[in-house]
């Protein structure tokens, strides 16, 4: 996870793949800040909201059963404590194999990461609206349970869908608004 913009983020790291995460406040189209838990490397950068979830990874925790990434549904201090990394998003949309039922349906662009039983596999979910109507909280749940995920969540989407791959602009449209924050991917896992 990194600060900054999602085209300056890849270029700025080299990332094989970058793409935008926590959703943020703004005004008259100025950015001000994130809107939920964002951690580097063990330092907090923005606090977090308890109603959105989060996805963590590399577990500070000494001995037991070592867990490399996951998903929390709610970010709180308890359910972020352990973690070195933390970047909030919105909602979790699959939980246990289980789709998650959404009160209201909004079919937007959408950013989502979903991560096996196992948690070794992470798959990430970016819907764009420019050549599709987008898509809802539980399509994506969907999704995301029928390619054989057991939980996923969703990111900032909408105007700040971003995805960024060996440092081009991977979409038909570019991000209509910057984000403050990117998950960025090194590994050759692509290839």
């Amino acid at each position: 996870c990194e600060k900054g913009d999602v085209p300056s983020v890849s270029k700025k790291t080299g990332a094989l793949v970058a793409f935008n995460a926590t959703q943020f406040d703004s005004q008259y189209l100025f950015f001000k800040s994130l809107k939920g838990a964002f951690r580097i490397e063990g330092e907090d950068v923005s606090a977090p909201v308890e109603k959105y979830a989060a996805f963590v990874f590399e577990n500070k925790a000494e001995g037991g059963r070592a867990i490399v990434c996951d998903i929390v549904e709610k970010q709180t201090e308890e359910a972020l404590a352990l973690w070195k990394n933390v970047v909030g998003g919105f909602f979790v949309v699959l939980k246990d194999g289980n789709v998650v039922d959404f009160p209201f349906l909004s079919y937007r662009a959408r950013v989502g990461l979903g991560l096996d039983e196992e948690r070794k596999t992470m798959y990430v979910l970016i819907v764009e609206e420019k050549n599709s109507t987008g898509l809802s909280y539980p399509q994506c749940g969907y999704l995301f349970k029928a390619l054989g995920y057991s939980d996923a969540m969703e990111f900032d989407g909408g105007r700040s869908t971003a995805l960024y791959v060996k440092g081009k602009n991977a979409l038909a449209s570019y991000p209509w608004r910057k984000a403050l924050n990117a998950i960025v991917v090194f590994c050759d896992c692509l290839q």
